[in-house]
């Protein structure tokens, strides 16, 4: 979620907003240093900084500073078993910062930094100042800082998933990417294949030879390969191997298919560390269904046990 670009769209619109951010941990804690909530001063909220009563009285609290008026920003200490009854056992640090009409150039700015890719944001605990740091400046930790100021982080660009097929599978991905933090590229050579609404967070590639799509592709975006034809799949294996510059390739299919693969790619005299960055079966072992919601399950699991979200 780009949180300067809501926060500039909603003081667009005439609306106050909240911004809930955890600024320090200590010990088991829901959710990590920079995790946060927007809150509109009209009710709607995005995204979470781990649920339960910590959030809950949280966001009330938001909305009763929203509603009072005048206090900018808001900052207190929880110990998260006498104050909220949960059995985490750690400590957690809040800010609640709200944002009227005076704040609009600074969201406006802030949204166009946060557009162009990662930046650091340093604010005073006073409320009084808020600055823009390089993303390039060293910083030992993010959070509250040895000075009492908060330094966190916006901007971070999403992974990007190449995803090759638009069947059953395809689409069952789809419904669990569709809500992570991942920039998916979907390929297909069968147009009608697509469904009629994807998530915001997808692109879409109409492509009669699937390989040419990588061309596109950055560095380290990790590919998926499960297309109605392993001709096809072979196809982009071949061209994404060749590249050398993705972190993953994964295709769909049983350890037969992936033994197959291995041969062909050992007679066009592929080395076994190129055919190593192969991996066939996809997803994580534990799932044995076939069916593809379960197998979409397996696959999004394998994705996020590599990256850190």
């Amino acid at each position: 979620m780009r949180i300067w670009q809501q926060i500039f769209e909603l003081l667009q619109q005439q609306e106050t907003c909240a911004l809930i951010s955890v600024v320090e941990v200590k010990g088991s804690t829901p959710r990590e240093v920079g995790a946060q909530i927007l809150l509109s001063a009209t009710g709607g909220f995005y995204g979470t900084i781990g649920g339960g009563n910590m959030e809950n009285k949280s966001i009330l609290l938001a909305q009763q500073l929203l509603a009072k008026g005048g206090q900018k920003l808001h900052i207190e200490s929880h110990i998260l078993g006498p104050d909220f009854g949960q059995c985490c056992g750690g400590a957690v640090k809040i800010m609640i910062e709200i944002f009227d009409q005076t704040d609009f150039d600074n969201a406006k700015a802030f949204a166009r930094f946060e557009a162009d890719g990662a930046f650091n944001l340093q604010i005073s605990t006073d409320g009084n100042c808020i600055s823009r740091l390089k993303a390039s400046q060293n910083i030992e930790h993010f959070g509250l800082q040895d000075d009492g100021g908060i330094i966190l982080q916006y901007g971070l660009k999403n992974a990007v998933i190449y995803l090759f097929g638009a069947g059953h599978v395809g689409k069952a991905l789809m419904l669990q990417l569709a809500v992570l933090p991942f920039d998916v590229v979907w390929v297909d050579s069968r147009k009608g294949e697509f469904p009629r609404a994807v998530p915001a967070n997808f692109t879409l590639i109409h492509q009669e030879k699937p390989q040419d799509a990588l061309a596109s592709a950055p560095d380290g975006a990790q590919i998926f390969i499960l297309t109605h034809d392993h001709d096809i799949d072979f196809n982009i294996v071949y061209a994404a191997l060749n590249m050398r510059r993705f972190s993953y390739i994964g295709v769909i299919g049983s350890k037969t298919k992936g033994a197959r693969f291995v041969s062909k790619l050992r007679k066009l005299d592929f080395t076994e560390r190129q055919i190593n960055e192969m991996h066939c079966p996809i997803g994580i072992g534990i799932i044995g269904s076939k069916k593809p919601a379960a197998i979409a399950v397996s696959v999004a699991a394998e994705i996020l046990s590599r990256v850190e979200i």
